[in-house]
C-alpha cells in the first residue's frame, strides 16, 4: 500500500512506504500496526519538502483510519536534513518520539582504517565467505528485486519477525534506481544461488543501509557480512563520504531478536548517531469521516493547498 506523490507532470517527488505486521498466515493485521517511512527525491527545495511532510502525514493517517489500523509507527531517517525535519511536525500531529542508537561510518578514512575498526568476528566470517567462493552483483532488473523479497520475507519469517510488503521494496527500486539513489546487491554462491541481499539508499555523499537478509538455509556463509563490507567499499569508491548503518537498537528497547540486529550492525564500527521512531495511538482518535478527509487541508498552511492539489497519491 505504498505510494508515490507526483507533481502535475506526473514527475515523482516523494516515495512513501507503507508496511503492516503479517500473521503466519500471511495475513496483514490491519487492527494493529501500521508503520511508514517518507523519502523525497534529490534537489526539492526545503520548504517544498516540509510541504510534502505534512501532506504524506495526513495521507498516512487517513488511510490508517479507513483500515482501522490502531497504531501508526513513522521511521525517520538519520540522514540530512535529518530526523528533526520531520520530527516536529509529528509531535505537532500528536506522535510519541523515541530514539534509538544508530552508526554512522566516516567513509573519508582509507580502506585500512575501516577494516581495522571491524570487530575480530566481524572479519573471520568476511574471510570465509571470500573462501567459499560468494561473488557480489547488483540487480539490474525486476526479476533481482523479486529475488531480494523473496529472501527478506524468508528470513522475516525464520525469525518471527513482520515482513514488510513485498511492494515496497519493488517501489522504492522502481523509483529511485534510475537516478542512482536506490541499489540492491546480491550474494550468491558459486553454483549461482542467492544466499543474501542488501537495499542501499544514497542521499547526495551518503549511502544507507535500509534492509538487509539472508537465506535461512544458507546462514553459515555469510553472505550478509560480507554484503554490508562490500556495500561500504562500493559507497567509498562512488564519493560517498558517509555510510549509515540504520537503527541498532539496544536490548531494553526492542526483543531479543530484533537486538541481535543491532549486534550485526554494531561489528563494522563508526560512530553512534541518533535514529528516530514516531508513533501515534490511533484508538484515541475521532472517525475518518469526521476529521481524516479535511486533514491534508488543516494541516497545510494556506499559500500551499493551491500547489498541493497538483501532487497526488500514486498507489
Amino acid at each position: 500500500m505504498s505510494f508515490a506523490v507526483l507533481d502535475q507532470d506526473g514527475k515523482p517527488l516523494s516515495l512513501v512506504g507503507i508496511g503492516s505486521p503479517k500473521n503466519e498466515a500471511g495475513t496483514e493485521l490491519w487492527f494493529s500496526t501500521l508503520r511508514a517511512g517518507i523519502a523525497h527525491m534529490d534537489g526539492l527545495p526545503i520548504e517544498l519538502r516540509h510541504q510534502l511532510d505534512r501532506f504524506a502525514l495526513a495521507e498516512v493517517r487517513r488511510m490508517a483510519m479507513t483500515t482501522e489500523a490502531l497504531w501508526i509507527d513513522w521511521e525517520l531517517p538519520s540522514m540530512p536534513p535529518g530526523p528533526h525535519a520531520l520530527a516536529s511536525a509529528l509531535e505537532k500531529s500528536g506522535y510519541q518520539c523515541q530514539t534509538f542508537p544508530s552508526k554512522v561510518v566516516d567513509l573519508t578514512l582509507d580502506e585500512a582504517a575501516l577494516w581495522k575498526d571491524y570487530r575480530k568476528g566481524c572479519k573471520s566470517v568476511i574471510r570465509r565467505a571470500q573462501r567459499l567462493g560468494l561473488t557480489i552483483h547488483e540487480v539490474a532488473d525486476e526479476s533481482g528485486v523479486d529475488t531480494f523479497t523473496d529472501l527478506h520475507s524468508r528470513r522475516m519469517r525464520s525469525i518471527d519477525a513482520s515482513s514488510s510488503d513485498p511492494d515496497v521494496f519493488m517501489e522504492m527500486w522502481r523509483l529511485l534506481a534510475p537516478s542512482g539513489q536506490c541499489a540492491i546487491l546480491l550474494a550468491s554462491l558459486p553454483s549461482g544461488t542467492p544466499v543474501s541481499g542488501i537495499l542501499l539508499l544514497s542521499y547526495k555523499n551518503m549511502v544507507y543501509y535500509h534492509a538487509a537478509c539472508s537465506d535461512p538455509d544458507h546462514m553459515e556463509a555469510g553472505g550478509n557480512t560480507l554484503l554490508v563490507h562490500e556495500a561500504i567499499l562500493r559507497a567509498k569508491s562512488s564519493g560517498a563520504t558517509l555510510f549509515h548503518m540504520g537503527p541498532s537498537p539496544l536490548a531494553s528497547q526492542l526483543s531479543e531478536k530484533a537486538y541481535l540486529v543491532g549486534r550485526f550492525k554494531n561489528q563494522f564500527g563508526g560512530q553512534e548517531s541518533a535514529w528516530v521512531m514516531a508513533s501515534l495511538d490511533l484508538r484515541a482518535q475521532a472517525s475518518p469521516e469526521s476529521s481524516a478527509r479535511g486533514m491534508v487541508s488543516a494541516i497545510l498552511p494556506p499559500r500551499v493547498k493551491r500547489r498541493l492539489r497538483n501532487l497526488r497519491p500514486n498507489q
